[in-house]
């Protein structure tokens, strides 16, 4: 077992010898503007010992721990954060995710086949060194997620509830709901295909990672209902990202498919998939030579094929349930699941002689090919070095005036996508939702799937003829706009500075003034002298949870422009604090710690 693990930890440096040795991190759109700044935020929220549950960057404020992708929740990350930069967090991450799918699948593959360690092997080779996983490296809250299919799958065939429920949590806090549907789905299609009582044990599990994850869905459901996304997609929405069918057979069989065929209908980091020839002759022959098991998960894997193809597939559009994804691709986590399975299984039907030559063919196909369709990679400077406007408006005070990207701009740079060097720079320069929140930036319009609908609507009408009068009441002081003739390309914008922004607390009626005493994320304390009496707006989206107190006592609250939480202030000095603390977070607590004190007094039992 000693030179096994020694194996697999010198394949999982060779697999990723780029970042680890050359200092160079995968790089793309996704991880600048959105996984990065979750970083930074959750750091920054955190470093003070507060809870990170209010995220003031983004959207004139939003939950944070809410939602999901932020990992808010997930003990891993938590731990991971303690790297001292982003590039030494996302090496850590990636490795320690790595080793949890390949430590897994190949404690699966021992267990249900017991076969030997070229099996075992096998499928920890593939499991780790996918070309679906590794793609996903960009977007730290998939490749997590994506992860714990294999222990939720293991605990599922040792017969362990409280494994389930252990691995069905901790897949849920990871942070990317589109996977744990596709692991909720594998593991249940699993159990049913055994018995009555693994179903029973199923339920047992799946109850009791209800309520250990509670901390976080709790939340989340409180903000899906406050936000403009939908539960079930409008259908072109849903079938983005779908697989074209000869895509995904050149992406599964071709070592070197992009540079043979370098046009990619897609995110690369969302739609790339290798399992590789030697891995998928195997599986084929562990569909083939094994018992019930097996043929299920052909069954998986064949039909989380398909159903990557999307709008390609006849009826995929009209089935509800499938409309829940905003990716088909995501259903590819199942694929890649059951390939490593059956691949192990396939070893184990070989000659003895020939099983370790098998697996070394698997390793090194997929050390060689599998990260080959990543994106790009950078230097991790490109997203540490403060950018000269975060510098400027980060000057304009505590808390700093927020930034504002017009929706023209948006969606010319939607048009025309991050393709190049040039791009990127833009990126940087023009702190690209969500680029700027990196830094403590504020911004007007961030790029969020849940944005609440209160902030939708203030950004519409920032938009439209009366934007002044609603970019004055949002704080702003730089407003981003499309150059003059621009056609495409992200680096055809310019920037309007406006002068002497509201601050975060003001009146928006009567006389006097505020001054700000203290701010953080989900917290501000002002000084207000009102003249006579007045309205005092704190200009962050109001949401469950704010509270306001005025010298101490708590006060009802109004909303000012149907977004901002104001307050009436009789005439003198007052001391006025607004605070968030959501009752979901506590109850969605009390509910995790009711539930994790049952299962330690079940095993204590």
């Amino acid at each position: 077992m000693i030179v096994a693990a020694l194996a697999g930890t010198l394949l999982i440096l060779a697999a990723w010898w780029r970042m680890l040795w050359s200092g160079w991190i995968p790089l793309d759109v996704n991880l600048a503007a959105f996984f990065y700044p979750n970083w930074a935020l959750f750091r920054s929220l955190t470093s003070g010992g507060h809870l990170p549950l209010w995220d003031a960057a983004r959207n004139m404020g939003e939950p944070f721990w809410a939602d999901p992708q932020t990992m808010a929740a997930y003990p891993l990350n938590w731990l991971a954060a303690l790297a001292p930069d982003f590039a030494d967090f996302l090496r850590l991450w990636i490795i320690l995710h790595t080793l949890l799918a390949a430590g897994f699948a190949a404690a699966w593959a021992r267990r249900a086949g017991r076969g030997g360690l070229p099996s075992a092997a096998t499928a920890a080779a593939v499991a780790g060194l996918n070309g679906f996983l590794m793609a996903r490296a960009t977007l730290p809250a998939h490749f997590a997620t994506a992860s714990w299919i294999y222990p939720v799958l293991y605990f599922e065939e040792a017969g362990s509830w409280r494994g389930m429920a252990f691995a069905l949590a901790m897949a849920w806090l990871a942070g990317f709901p589109p996977f744990f549907i596709v692991i909720a789905a594998s593991v249940f299609l699993m159990a049913a295909a055994k018995d009555r009582r693994s179903l029973r044990r199923l339920l047992a599990a799946s109850a009791a990672a209800a309520g250990l994850s509670a901390v976080q869905w709790v939340p989340f459901l409180e903000l899906l209902g406050h936000s403009v996304r939908p539960i079930v997609l409008g259908a072109s929405e849903a079938t983005r990202y779908s697989l074209p069918p000869v895509q995904l057979m050149r992406e599964t069989l071709l070592p070197l498919w992009s540079a043979l065929s370098p046009r990619l209908v897609g995110d690369p980091a969302i739609v790339g998939f290798y399992v590789g020839l030697p891995a998928l002759a195997l599986s084929i022959a562990g569909a083939i030579t094994g018992e019930r098991r097996e043929r299920v998960l052909a069954c998986l894997g064949a039909a989380t094929l398909v159903l990557s193809l999307g709008s390609h597939l006849p009826g995929y559009a009209s089935t509800p349930f499938l409309r829940v994804f905003r990716f088909p691709a995501d259903w590819l986590l199942g694929a890649a699941a059951a390939a490593a399975f059956l691949a192990a299984r396939g070893v184990q039907a070989l000659p003895e002689r020939w099983r370790g030559a098998a697996a070394a063919a698997v390793a090194a196909d997929l050390v060689l090919f599998a990260q080959f369709p990543l994106a790009a990679w950078g230097r991790p400077a490109f997203l540490a070095d403060e950018p000269i406007l975060a510098a400027r408006l980060l000057a304009t005070g505590i808390p700093p005036s927020r930034i504002f990207h017009t929706r023209r701009l948006r969606a010319l740079w939607q048009k025309s996508g991050f393709l190049g060097e040039d791009d990127f720079l833009a990126l940087r320069e023009f702190l690209a939702p969500s680029f700027g929140a990196a830094f403590g930036v504020p911004e007007a319009s961030s790029y969020q799937v849940l944005k609440t609908k209160a902030a939708a609507d203030f950004l519409s009408r920032m938009n439209g003829p009366e934007s002044e009068r609603f970019l004055d009441s949002a704080g702003v002081a730089a407003v981003v706009d499309a150059a003059d003739g621009a056609s495409g390309g992200p680096s055809g914008a310019r920037v309007r500075w406006r002068r002497a922004p509201r601050m975060r607390v003001f009146l928006a009626a009567g006389r006097g003034s505020v001054r700000i005493l203290a701010y953080r994320p989900g917290e501000v304390r002002a000084r207000v002298r009102a003249e006579g009496q007045a309205k005092a707006v704190f200009s962050e989206i109001h949401y469950p949870g704010w509270r306001a107190r005025l010298d101490g006592r708590e006060v009802a609250q109004g909303l000012f422009e149907g977004a901002f939480p104001e307050v009436d202030v009789p005439a003198g000095k007052h001391d006025l604090r607004f605070a968030f603390s959501p009752r979901s977070f506590w109850l969605g607590l009390a509910i995790s710690v009711v539930s994790l004190s049952a299962i330690v007094l079940s095993i204590l039992a």
